[in-house]
């Protein structure tokens, strides 16, 4: 009997170390979804819809930025998207909402139109780069950062290094680590996830006005990381939660559009 719970303890022990060198190896492709992202392609037809540029990250990568406006005079959105973003279709989803914003959406390293390997660390220099790079080719009178779901781990590293009227962070966590541990409980995911985001930690102490929307019951962001990241915040201008959506669907949501007219008509 001995040698048998011994030899099952052996086998759990030996699955549990399967498991978390599975989640350790594989979650690159997990967390940036660019299978997805290439998915959701526009056609050329709708990509002439758009205006883009280019810029070279200081390892010679190339970052495509996809805008809705060929100039810009008075405020500017840059957006950051979510794991399985196409930035040109989320340039033109977004187009449709605010019509008369000029709307600025990187594609990340490794996605569609870019080069490279997606990383938490390029992601937030990209992000820092691409803001630069809209400041200097454009000029907008006032910059408002914003992102969805993973982009707001940019946003809000972006938001708090540069100048920024407003922040919009749509379903943000306060920590993809803490995230990751809702969703693995069982896993050491302080040891495994190398790409955290530290939301809360890049705005501890920022006087940005922040403006956060919130799925009710996400099953993605738990609602205890949104609320963590609000309780934290300095300058909290607007939070909203939605019911009767989900955190796949709630860019399709007719309110979204409602809830992005009230946040940026709020100081």
């Amino acid at each position: 009997m001995k040698t048998y719970l011994l030899r099952v303890f052996g086998a759990v022990v030996l699955l549990y170390v399967a498991v978390s060198l599975w989640v350790y190896t594989c979650q690159a492709p997990l967390l940036f979804d660019t299978v997805t992202a290439a998915a959701h392609t526009p056609s050329e037809q709708e990509l002439e819809r758009l205006f883009q540029f280019q810029f070279t990250s200081p390892e010679g990568e190339t970052l495509t930025v996809f805008h809705t406006h060929q100039t810009t005079t008075d405020k500017a959105i840059v957006l950051f998207g979510g794991s399985n973003s196409n930035a040109a279709e989320l340039a033109l989803r977004v187009a449709r909402i605010l019509p008369d914003t000029p709307i600025f959406v990187p594609s990340y390293r490794g996605y569609p139109f870019s080069t490279g390997t997606p990383s938490e660390e390029s992601l937030q220099a990209d992000g820092l780069q691409a803001y630069d790079e809209i400041m200097a080719q454009f000029a907008p009178k006032k910059m408002i950062v914003a992102g969805a779901s993973l982009g707001t781990g940019v946003a809000s590293y972006v938001g708090a290094l540069r100048k920024t009227e407003k922040l919009l962070l749509i379903m943000p966590f306060d920590s993809l680590l803490r995230t990751a541990e809702w969703h693995y409980p069982f896993l050491p995911m302080s040891l495994i996830l190398k790409h955290r985001f530290e939301s809360v930690r890049a705005l501890a102490g920022s006087p940005v006005p922040t403006a956060v929307l919130m799925v009710k019951d996400d099953d993605v962001v738990p609602n205890q990381r949104t609320l963590q990241l609000v309780k934290n915040l300095r300058h909290v201008v607007l939070f909203s939660t939605l019911e009767g959506t989900t955190h796949g669907t709630l860019l399709e949501d007719g309110r979204l559009k409602a809830w992005l007219h009230q946040a940026l008509s709020l100081e």
